[in-house]
């Protein structure tokens, strides 16, 4: 029986499409992973696709960044995570554990629609001390308010959280409006000592 399927990065994209995906989840009772990463989905797809996956209750991993996701929407999903016994992992993301000291999700094709789980992630796990987010993508195709988004929560959970000591955030095309909302974060932040930013577009 399928248990792991990955079908990222196969322009999977609009309401029909979501409403296929949450059918077949809706009657699937063995699959555990499930990788819709990097398809451009749109918010629409994805609203589509909740419904299924409200009612599934064997998957434990499911990853959906880098799908031009709305925050508002990327919320619903994190309510509908948290509200079920069996997931375990959002984007690459162990939300639910609150005891992890380092998370590496270098790579991972997280896009700047997973911020907010890595926000949220950064507020609730208060034993994390090192988290890497390097090469995401988080400002790919992106510039202004929209650019700004990502750094506003990240900088949100920044300021809130007492324990991170190291941050990468290399390499994810980051731009001078995600670095000033950034900033505000880093200023209300008294424990980090290593923040890593090289190689992205701010100047």
């Amino acid at each position: 029986m399928l248990e792991k399927l990955n079908i990222s990065d196969n322009n999977i994209q609009g309401v029909e499409a979501g409403i296929a995906l949450a059918d077949a989840l809706a009657e699937n009772t063995a699959l555990r992973h499930l990788n819709l990463s990097n398809n451009g989905c749109g918010s629409e797809c994805i609203q589509a696709f909740a419904v299924g996956l409200r009612v599934n209750r064997t998957l434990e991993s499911l990853h959906i960044g880098s799908n031009s996701i709305a925050t508002n929407t990327m919320a619903d999903i994190i309510a509908v995570f948290t509200s079920k016994p069996t997931m375990k992992v959002l984007c690459e993301v162990p939300l639910k554990d609150k005891t992890l000291s380092e998370l590496d999700v270098s790579g991972k094709s997280l896009g700047s629609d997973s911020a907010l789980i890595v926000s949220h992630y950064l507020k609730e796990n208060q034993a994390l001390v090192k988290c890497d987010l390097s090469n995401n993508n988080l400002n790919y195709g992106i510039d202004g308010d929209e650019a700004a988004t990502p750094g506003k929560l990240i900088s949100d959970a920044i300021a809130a959280n007492t324990v991170l000591k190291e941050l990468n955030l290399s390499g994810n095309y980051l731009k001078a409006s995600f670095a000033n909302e950034f900033a505000a974060g880093l200023r209300a932040n008294a424990v980090l000592s290593e923040l890593d930013i090289g190689n992205n577009m701010m100047g």
